[in-house]
């Protein structure tokens, strides 16, 4: 089967009719595969003028209450007559719905999160608290030489957001190629199609911004011990 494409001619086989058709647009739906034509060409092909099985209605207010108002309209108005209707479905209801999914998933991706925040600032704070007990002899010799305590916690400092730097730089490059396959595998067991999976330049940012926050946070401890240490404690440490 050709790939189909906007704008791209076909002909179709309805009921034993060959029609051609021109593809004028693609919606995204939870339901299987649809086909839409336009009402008065679908009649002259099954000769059914004035049935439907579906409607679709479009409203200039697209509130859940405007939505629930006119469906209850509809409703009113086929009771004792000889429509009958199986159901209404809002585009409201299904959106709260999906939302209300994708709260839960959001909620449990935040705690993740959370979770590897935490990790990662033991993590610097464990490099740190390293870092400084290696260096105590050249820590007690900058003390020495007139090294005020504001010199060594700039240099740790500068650690700790060097490290938060390179870690954010890994994420970015890897986080593509993870959630790629991960929105997908969430989008089919959620609507019945993959997510559309989007960059946002402001979460790249604001990650930045608090990567090297929990990275400055984690390292006061350790910078602390160091400006804490004396100089003839340092000189003696093994």
């Amino acid at each position: 089967m050709n790939p189909t494409y906007m704008g791209g001619a076909y002909t179709m086989v309805v009921d034993g009719h060959r029609v051609d058709v021109t593809v004028v647009g693609v919606i995204q739906e939870f339901n299987p595969g649809r086909i839409y034509f336009s009402k008065s060409l679908l009649d002259g092909l099954l000769n059914q003028e004035g049935r439907a099985n579906a409607m679709v209605l479009s409203l200039d207010d697209g509130s859940f209450e405007a939505q629930r108002h006119v469906a209850s309209k509809i409703q009113a108005s086929a009771i004792g007559s000889d429509r009958q209707i199986s159901g209404i479905l809002l585009t409201r209801t299904l959106e709260m719905v999906i939302l209300g999914h994708l709260d839960i998933l959001t909620g449990l991706l935040m705690l993740i999160g959370v979770i590897s925040l935490m990790v990662g600032a033991m993590g610097v704070a464990s490099t740190i608290s390293v870092s400084v007990v290696e260096r105590f002899r050249e820590i007690a010799v900058l003390k020495a030489i007139g090294g005020r305590g504001s010199t060594i916690a700039a240099l740790f400092a500068t650690e700790a957001v060097v490290i938060a730097l390179i870690g954010w730089a890994i994420s970015v490059a890897l986080t593509p190629l993870l959630s790629h396959p991960v929105v997908s595998a969430l989008g089919s067991a959620v609507i019945g199609y993959n997510f559309e999976y989007r960059t946002s330049p402001m979460g790249v940012a604001l990650a930045l911004g608090v990567a090297i926050l929990v990275a400055l946070l984690a390292a006061i401890l350790p910078i602390r011990a160091a400006m804490r240490l004396t100089i003839r404690n340092g000189l003696h440490a093994e």
